[in-house]
Protein backbone atom coordinates (compact mmCIF):
# COMPACT_ATOMS: atom_id res chain seq x y z
CA UNK A 1 0.00 0.00 0.00
CA UNK A 2 2.40 2.31 0.71
CA UNK A 3 3.87 1.99 -2.95
CA UNK A 4 0.93 3.22 -4.40
CA UNK A 5 0.34 6.01 -2.30
CA UNK A 6 3.93 7.08 -2.70
CA UNK A 7 3.39 7.02 -6.74
CA UNK A 8 -0.07 9.27 -5.71
CA UNK A 9 2.12 11.97 -4.36
CA UNK A 10 4.49 12.18 -7.32
CA UNK A 11 2.59 11.98 -9.60
CA UNK A 12 0.30 14.44 -7.71
CA UNK A 13 3.41 16.89 -7.51
CA UNK A 14 4.07 16.50 -11.02
CA UNK A 15 0.75 17.76 -12.32
CA UNK A 16 0.63 20.52 -9.95
CA UNK A 17 4.29 21.75 -11.49
CA UNK A 18 2.79 20.91 -14.65
CA UNK A 19 -0.41 23.08 -14.30
CA UNK A 20 1.65 26.06 -12.25
CA UNK A 21 3.95 26.25 -15.36
CA UNK A 22 1.11 26.68 -17.32
CA UNK A 23 -0.36 29.83 -15.79
CA UNK A 24 0.42 33.20 -16.75
CA UNK A 25 2.89 33.77 -13.55
CA UNK A 26 5.98 35.88 -15.07
CA UNK A 27 9.31 34.50 -14.64
CA UNK A 28 12.52 36.19 -15.43
CA UNK A 29 16.15 35.27 -15.89
CA UNK A 30 19.63 36.64 -16.84
CA UNK A 31 22.79 35.84 -16.84
CA UNK A 32 25.58 37.94 -14.75
CA UNK A 33 29.64 38.34 -14.87
CA UNK A 34 29.83 40.83 -11.75
CA UNK A 35 30.25 39.94 -8.72
CA UNK A 36 28.94 40.97 -5.22
CA UNK A 37 25.39 41.41 -4.25
CA UNK A 38 22.11 42.74 -6.76
CA UNK A 39 19.21 43.82 -6.41
CA UNK A 40 16.03 43.34 -8.64
CA UNK A 41 12.49 44.46 -8.47
CA UNK A 42 9.70 43.19 -9.06
CA UNK A 43 6.07 45.35 -9.27
CA UNK A 44 2.06 44.96 -10.04
CA UNK A 45 0.40 47.66 -11.98
CA UNK A 46 -0.97 49.94 -9.59
CA UNK A 47 -4.68 50.92 -10.50
CA UNK A 48 -5.13 54.83 -11.34
CA UNK A 49 -6.98 57.08 -9.24
CA UNK A 50 -10.10 59.03 -11.04
CA UNK A 51 -8.93 61.53 -13.99
CA UNK A 52 -10.96 64.83 -13.42
CA UNK A 53 -12.36 66.34 -16.50
CA UNK A 54 -12.74 70.10 -16.92
CA UNK A 55 -14.70 71.30 -20.34
CA UNK A 56 -12.84 74.61 -21.69
CA UNK A 57 -15.17 74.97 -24.30
CA UNK A 58 -17.97 73.26 -26.44
CA UNK A 59 -15.34 71.23 -28.48
CA UNK A 60 -12.02 70.56 -25.69
CA UNK A 61 -11.76 68.83 -22.40
CA UNK A 62 -8.74 69.22 -20.13
CA UNK A 63 -8.54 65.89 -18.97
CA UNK A 64 -5.77 65.63 -15.15
CA UNK A 65 -4.62 62.17 -14.51
CA UNK A 66 -3.15 61.14 -11.45
CA UNK A 67 0.80 59.45 -11.76
CA UNK A 68 0.79 56.34 -10.02
CA UNK A 69 4.26 55.34 -8.63
CA UNK A 70 5.27 51.98 -9.92
CA UNK A 71 8.08 51.16 -7.64
CA UNK A 72 10.24 53.59 -5.94
CA UNK A 73 9.89 57.07 -7.36
CA UNK A 74 9.14 55.62 -10.96
CA UNK A 75 5.57 57.52 -11.95
CA UNK A 76 3.44 56.46 -14.85
CA UNK A 77 3.28 58.25 -17.64
CA UNK A 78 1.68 56.71 -20.42
CA UNK A 79 -2.74 55.75 -19.99
CA UNK A 80 -4.80 54.36 -21.95
CA UNK A 81 -7.77 56.41 -21.95
CA UNK A 82 -11.03 55.79 -22.42
CA UNK A 83 -14.43 58.42 -22.86
CA UNK A 84 -17.89 57.76 -22.15
CA UNK A 85 -21.20 59.50 -22.17
CA UNK A 86 -24.66 58.06 -21.06
CA UNK A 87 -25.53 57.31 -25.14
CA UNK A 88 -22.52 55.17 -25.91
CA UNK A 89 -19.65 52.43 -24.26
CA UNK A 90 -16.61 53.54 -23.30
CA UNK A 91 -14.09 54.11 -26.53
CA UNK A 92 -10.30 54.85 -26.53
CA UNK A 93 -9.35 58.24 -27.03
CA UNK A 94 -6.22 59.81 -28.15
CA UNK A 95 -5.66 62.62 -25.92
CA UNK A 96 -2.63 65.74 -26.80
CA UNK A 97 -0.51 68.10 -25.37
CA UNK A 98 0.20 65.91 -21.99
CA UNK A 99 2.37 67.53 -19.73
CA UNK A 100 3.81 66.38 -16.39
CA UNK A 101 3.26 68.54 -13.13
CA UNK A 102 4.00 67.31 -10.02
CA UNK A 103 2.36 63.84 -9.84
CA UNK A 104 -0.61 64.48 -12.73
CA UNK A 105 -0.76 64.50 -16.00
CA UNK A 106 -2.33 67.40 -18.03
CA UNK A 107 -4.01 66.19 -21.16
CA UNK A 108 -6.19 68.23 -23.69
CA UNK A 109 -9.55 65.89 -26.04
CA UNK A 110 -9.47 67.94 -28.75
CA UNK A 111 -12.37 65.12 -30.35
CA UNK A 112 -15.63 65.88 -28.07
CA UNK A 113 -18.80 67.03 -30.10
CA UNK A 114 -20.35 69.66 -29.05
CA UNK A 115 -22.49 69.46 -26.18
CA UNK A 116 -23.32 66.12 -24.19
CA UNK A 117 -21.74 65.42 -21.13
CA UNK A 118 -18.35 63.00 -21.07
CA UNK A 119 -16.54 60.87 -18.53
CA UNK A 120 -13.01 59.47 -18.61
CA UNK A 121 -11.40 56.45 -16.99
CA UNK A 122 -7.64 55.48 -17.66
CA UNK A 123 -5.39 52.58 -17.47
CA UNK A 124 -1.72 52.93 -16.20
CA UNK A 125 0.76 51.87 -18.88
CA UNK A 126 4.24 51.18 -18.58
CA UNK A 127 6.04 49.84 -21.72
CA UNK A 128 4.24 48.23 -24.31
CA UNK A 129 3.05 45.14 -22.67
CA UNK A 130 2.82 46.59 -18.93
CA UNK A 131 -0.93 47.60 -18.65
CA UNK A 132 -3.15 48.39 -15.16
CA UNK A 133 -6.73 48.04 -15.01
CA UNK A 134 -9.20 50.97 -15.82
CA UNK A 135 -9.56 53.38 -12.94
CA UNK A 136 -12.40 54.93 -11.20
CA UNK A 137 -14.46 57.37 -13.73
CA UNK A 138 -14.00 60.70 -14.07
CA UNK A 139 -16.50 63.47 -13.21
CA UNK A 140 -18.74 64.07 -15.64
CA UNK A 141 -17.91 67.22 -17.65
Amino acid sequence: MRGASGRWLVVGTLAVTMLLSLSGVARAAWPTTAGGPMRAQAAVMPVGGAPVAIRVDKKIMTVLIPQPVLFGSTRIAAFDVYRANGHQAPEFVSLTGCASLAATLTCSDLTVFNGGTYTYTVAPRYGSKWVGALSPPSNSA
